[in-house]
């Protein structure tokens, strides 16, 4: 606690996020309890373990940040069209979506907005859904990391109205 209150006398009151992902100890809990800082929630996680996950959206608290996943994560196309056929069916159900699966990631995404979350934070590919070639970084792999570009035509075809009537739909506006 000593180095956060020496982080909280530099920041003052910016957001800073817990990045509370992998082996998890009551310890490194108790830490991120106990600094007030908001942790990590990342849908690719969900399905990997039972439905006490803290992953899954209906497990989420006000005092997290979800994502689809980060920059070290498949974008969702990616992710949902390389998962075995159960992950995909479970997934697909959890979302309430029935239907060809090509067609599920508007379900999703809604998923994540209506989570409980404080925040939300969602990557620009995944709101364009696109592949697996435009994920940022894969860990491990020393090649082709870090360098993903986005065009202002691409950018210009997202729907501002969608975003913004399902931040009010679920009160995040």
């Amino acid at each position: 606690m000593s180095f956060v209150r020496a982080i909280r006398k530099i920041c003052g009151n910016k957001l800073i996020i817990a990045e509370d992902l992998g082996d998890i100890t009551p310890a490194v809990q108790k830490l991120v309890t106990d600094s007030g800082y908001p942790g990590m929630r990342v849908l690719q996680f969900a399905f990997l373990g039972d439905d006490g996950s803290p992953h899954l959206p209906h497990n989420y608290d006000n005092n997290c940040v979800a994502y689809t996943g980060t920059h070290d994560n498949n974008t969702l196309l990616g992710y949902v069209w390389e998962q075995d056929d159960a992950t995909r069916a479970k997934l697909m159900k959890y979302c309430g979506f029935e239907g060809d699966w090509n067609a599920c990631y508007n379900a999703v995404l809604r998923t994540m907005f209506a989570s409980h979350a404080g925040l939300l934070m969602l990557p620009v590919q995944d709101l364009l859904l696109f592949g697996r070639d435009t994920r940022i970084n894969t860990p491990g792999q020393s090649d082709g990391n870090w360098s993903y570009r986005i065009t202002k035509e691409q950018l210009a075809s997202l729907s501002p109205e969608k975003f913004l009537a399902w931040n009010r739909l679920y009160g995040r506006v």
